[in-house]
């Protein structure tokens, strides 16, 4: 999975505000009505006619045996709760010993999970062994494959988070929400891999209800320290706790996003020259690109180079910002 590193232009939020689950941190805030944050879902489907994003499908080799290919929930509830992003309900749980993936530090400050939660969960869930992860790799890998595709079609997007979008956001103005809802939405809606596991028939129902369990203990962990951090006055003039809480949520959906937009970036600075001669742009993208390559290729670290990817990009015009992601993949 995407790895995290700390980035100057990603959304302002402090480090114990970044895996928070939008429907799990809104439980229990008094006041704050779930539209007013949440963005809203696309126009819904009977069931018989799931969402691509809801019925995600591999191939055959990469399918555990017996499993029904088009499995989907089946309820409009479940549909619900896949598309926020949110535990299921009812049913039930073998009461067997796990280890929870919300950890503490000596302070007694909750350390926040880096990769995605959902995978860190599969590693804790007693009812799954090594030989299970191991069939969930094609799984994992088609998803990451999807977010990338994801990122680069939305590069335009991810453009306006880097350029400050979420810490535009004010609970005090409204009007400052409905921009940035559009920009989560696409990424949103890509769901979980707890989810995409349970519709490639990977995960049997009690295996499925186990990961949420873990999911949402840690997530009630994360919920109880976002609003503390979000509560503490440490500058009288910084923007109201319900506004951090909102830029926090917002932004967790963006974060794996802009991890895997970044990881796309450092792989691209290790073959510029081959990205360029590939990319369809124009003859001024172009010479923004080689005015810039010099810094990229100076840069010595993953993150240097990420960082002056960066700075190329987004001196270009949007299309061949996109581009040169396309030229990216097309290179490999």
């Amino acid at each position: 999975m995407a790895k995290t590193t700390t980035r100057s232009n990603k959304p302002a939020v402090k480090p114990a505000m970044k895996a928070v689950a939008l429907l799990a941190l809104l439980a229990g805030v008094p006041g704050v009505a779930m539209a007013q944050i949440a963005p809203p879902p696309s126009t819904p489907r009977a069931p018989e006619q799931p969402t691509e994003a809801q019925t995600p499908v591999l191939p055959p080799a990469m399918r555990r045996p017996g499993a029904t290919p088009d499995a989907a929930p089946e309820s409009a509830a479940d549909r619900a709760r896949q598309l926020f992003n949110t535990p299921p309900r009812g049913g039930e749980i073998p009461d067997l010993p796990y280890e929870p993936i919300g950890k503490r530090d000596a302070a007694g400050n909750l350390i926040m999970i880096q990769d995605d939660p959902h995978y860190v969960a599969l590693t804790a869930n007693p009812l799954l062994d090594d030989a299970s992860l191991e069939r969930f790799r094609g799984t994992v890998a088609a998803r990451r494959n999807r977010i990338e595709q994801g990122v680069i079609e939305h590069t335009s997007l991810i453009r306006q988070v880097l350029d400050g979008a979420i810490e535009r956001v004010d609970i005090a103005r409204p009007d400052t929400l409905p921009t940035t809802m559009a920009i989560v939405r696409p990424f949103q809606e890509m769901g979980s891999l707890t989810e995409d596991l349970r519709a490639e028939g990977y995960l049997t129902e009690q295996q499925w209800r186990f990961n949420w369990k873990i999911v949402g203990e840690y997530e009630q962990e994360v919920r109880t320290e976002v609003m503390r951090l979000a509560n503490e006055n440490d500058d009288p003039n910084g923007p109201a706790p319900m506004t951090k809480v909102t830029r926090a949520v917002l932004g967790d959906y963006l974060r794996i996003p802009l991890d895997i937009y970044d990881d796309l970036l450092a792989e691209g600075a290790g073959r510029l020259g081959d990205v360029m001669s590939a990319a369809t742009i124009t003859d001024q993208d172009r010479a923004i690109a080689q005015n810039y390559a010099g810094q990229v290729r100076a840069a010595s670290t993953d993150e240097a180079r990420a960082e002056a990817m960066r700075n190329l990009t987004g001196a270009m015009s949007a299309e061949g910002h996109k581009a040169l992601l396309e030229a990216i993949v097309a290179t490999r």
